[in-house]
């Protein structure tokens, strides 16, 4: 469908994006006359890749192009000049990792045939995140922040994983799975005990745009429970010489996986609210 709403080049808006004084040539956005009619009985293609901002971009570059006489169509095949408008220089984002996080999602309307859109294949931790955000906010008709968590154990190849909760078989049996966990390492020395707390947190839009974190936590399992507080794994998952158990809540806060992922997720939303 063609997309009516479109713009000119926005000075401020890419002003915010970048960080940094831009120069603008004004001239630049002035259609000379010889040039109005240069798409006349010509077709073209606009395919997005990218964050919001790469959509306000595709809308301004359709709109010229229509200024220009152009038509738009719905397949590459069908055009005579093909676009595709991705990320090229957003310096400050990239720094810090925000850009591979604005993607189209799987599952999405308009996503459906996009190969740049988020694999999850082979990434449960963030499927599972994923489908429980995606499912609120289909619900909601809102944006949707989930997460998924558990712990992966380098003795048994990552296990229990995304199955973390029913490790022993019976849901949220915190003392079936611990004593399942000490069994297997009975005998397994403190050196190859190492594991570690994931957490994947998830946001999605009713737009299709996604944002994700992964936090992590690194420990080792202890040769038996230690401390009363915590829940799940937390009595037997040691940080130096003591349980997650044992430590007081601002202090597992500042350690966690969890807590971890949520302040990665905050600064992202800050971000991409900007772009907005």
């Amino acid at each position: 469908m063609k997309n009516e709403k479109w713009a000119l080049p926005n000075l401020k808006l890419a002003q915010k994006r970048t960080k940094t004084e831009t120069k603008v040539e004004k001239s630049l956005f002035v259609v000379d006359p010889s040039m109005q009619n240069i798409g006349m009985d010509k077709t073209f293609f606009l395919r997005t890749y990218g964050c919001q901002a790469n959509e306000r971009d595709g809308e301004s570059i359709a709109g010229i192009l229509e200024m220009l006489h152009f038509t738009q169509v719905e397949t590459p095949e069908e055009a005579d000049l093909i676009i595709l408008n991705t990320c090229a220089v957003r310096e400050n984002a990239e720094e810090r990792g925000i850009t591979k996080f604005y993607n189209r999602a799987h599952g999405s309307e308009y996503a459906k045939d996009d190969p740049f859109a988020l694999q999850m294949e082979g990434n449960e931790w963030f499927e599972n995140a994923f489908l429980k955000a995606q499912s609120g906010c289909l619900e909601s008709g809102m944006p949707c922040v989930a997460d998924d968590s558990g712990l992966a154990v380098d003795y048994i190849v990552g296990a229990p994983g995304v199955y973390s909760a029913r490790f022993a078989g019976e849901h949220g049996n915190d003392a079936k799975n611990n004593q399942k966990l000490l069994k297997i390492l009975d005998g397994v020395p403190q050196e190859e005990r190492t594991a570690k707390f994931v957490s994947v947190v998830c946001c999605v839009f009713p737009n299709g745009d996604v944002i994700s974190a992964r936090g992590e936590c690194k420990g080792h399992i202890g040769f038996e429970p230690k401390g009363d507080g915590g829940f799940g794994y937390d009595p037997l998952f040691m940080v130096g010489d003591k349980s997650f158990a044992e430590l007081s809540g601002e202090e597992k806060d500042a350690l966690s996986h969890r807590g971890n992922a949520l302040r990665q997720i905050a600064e992202k939303l800050k971000d991409y609210m900007e772009l907005e």
